[in-house]
């Protein structure tokens, strides 16, 4: 979803649809949404593809929703619906209030309206991943996934910067409270911020937790769980689709995704201004799995040429080193896979601290591929290694350092 707009309060509701839809809109292909009722007025802009697998907003007697993002799984349902999940998200609603939410998983923002007394929440996923801005004032409660949209929805909002949000970002590459604007505020992960027609509630539904225990699981029990999670993750993005694109980088983390897809109809993507090492690893391994190949040629002035595009997208706080495929999307939406996956959360598992009792990370053969080995006996995850790499060289690249260790049993 491109993203959505709206202004909620018990006067007038009016706002230029047209200027808020070009806030929210990239490639022109969009599906554009709109609700009204007596004390809201919403304006969603989805992706065509998007929209065909989840209608993004919902109504019904009662309540209407709004989805940015998407649903999942919901704790406590053995099976997730064929069905539209906004429709089981109301009923939700209904019996157990805004707070059903901490049953949901997903990346999303959720927008709910109860009609009849035209108190809106919005609803952020576990760990906030879609942003979401808000602003009250005057009686009227604003709220949009772009600064730049919220301003179109109410333009009485002062354009003076946050000098602290933007200290921070300069200092840590990101904003910790707050937004770039001083009047506007982001909505934190896990909460459900309410309007009720006068003040704002914000409450938090979940926070993590961490067991510990005298007796851990063991390091290849560990590989297993985490194997089982990756492939679920996955799995759970793509329900319901019979063509699926996927950006291959030919990087450690996208070729697990494409190991995940297997026996799906892939169309893989590999964007890059020249070929190399890794553009060869890509075009391998989506032959050894059947999946389509495309390259696509950049210019080797990509990074400087879209500044301008990533500074609109992500309104200065954001870095967009990593946007290998930003100023493509036009020919990828010519195409007629519509729903892309990445391997960029595997990434950051993989080369982070989310195994236990890390050791050092080591670099593979190629110099692209950063991953952690942090188990006892390289034999007993080796298998697991072999299947998600796609063959035994790789896995044995992988193992390789691992395999000369100082006495401590760290890499070399």
């Amino acid at each position: 979803m491109a993203g959505f707009a709206g202004l909620s309060g018990m006067g007038r509701i009016d706002f230029d649809d047209e200027e808020v839809i070009r806030a929210l809109s990239f490639t022109g292909l969009e599906i554009v949404t709109r609700h009204v009722s007596p004390y809201s007025s919403w304006v969603a802009v989805t992706h065509e593809g998007e929209a065909r697998r989840q209608a993004p907003v919902y109504h019904d007697s009662g309540t209407a929703l709004l989805l940015h993002g998407y649903i999942t799984g919901i704790e406590g349902r053995a099976e997730f619906p064929n069905g539209d999940v906004l429709a089981l998200c109301a009923g939700l609603y209904l019996e157990e209030g805004p707070f059903f939410a901490r049953r949901l998983n997903g990346a999303f923002v959720l927008v709910i309206e109860d009609l009849a007394s035209g108190r809106v929440h919005l609803i952020s996923d576990r760990l906030g991943t879609c942003n979401v801005y808000f602003h009250l004032a005057s009686g009227f409660f604003s709220f949009a996934t772009r600064l730049e949209a919220i301003r179109c929805v109410n333009p009485s909002i002062a354009d003076r910067v946050n000098e602290s949000a933007l200290a921070t970002f300069l200092t840590l590459g990101r904003i910790l409270e707050g937004s770039m604007l001083e009047a506007v505020r982001r909505l934190d992960s896990a909460c459900v911020l309410t309007y009720d027609g006068a003040v704002l509630t914000e409450e938090r539904y979940w926070k993590p937790f961490f067991l510990y225990s005298d007796n851990p699981l063991g390091y290849e029990d560990n590989a297993r769980r985490l194997v089982q999670a990756m492939g679920e993750a996955v799995l759970d993005c793509v329900r319901g689709l019979d063509k699926v694109g996927l950006f291959l980088s030919g990087g450690l983390d996208s070729r697990m995704v494409l190991f995940f897809l297997g026996g799906r109809d892939v169309t893989s993507y590999t964007a890059c201004d020249r070929r190399n090492l890794e553009t060869r690893v890509a075009e391998k391994a989506a032959r050894r799995a059947g999946a389509a190949h495309v390259m696509l040629l950049r210019k080797t002035s990509h990074y400087l040429d879209i500044v301008p595009q990533a500074v609109r997208i992500c309104e200065g706080s954001y870095e967009y080193d990593h946007a290998h495929l930003e100023g493509l999307w036009r020919e990828l939406g010519e195409r007629e896979d519509r729903v892309f996956l990445s391997g960029f959360g595997m990434n950051s598992i993989l080369r982070t601290i989310c195994l236990s009792k890390l050791d050092a990370p080591f670099r593979m053969r190629s110099g692209y591929d950063r991953v952690i080995e942090s188990f006892d006996s390289v034999e007993a995850v080796e298998g697991r290694l072999i299947k998600l790499l796609g063959s035994e060289q790789d896995a044995l690249a992988v193992m390789a350092p691992a395999l000369q260790r100082d006495a401590a049993g760290y890499p070399r």
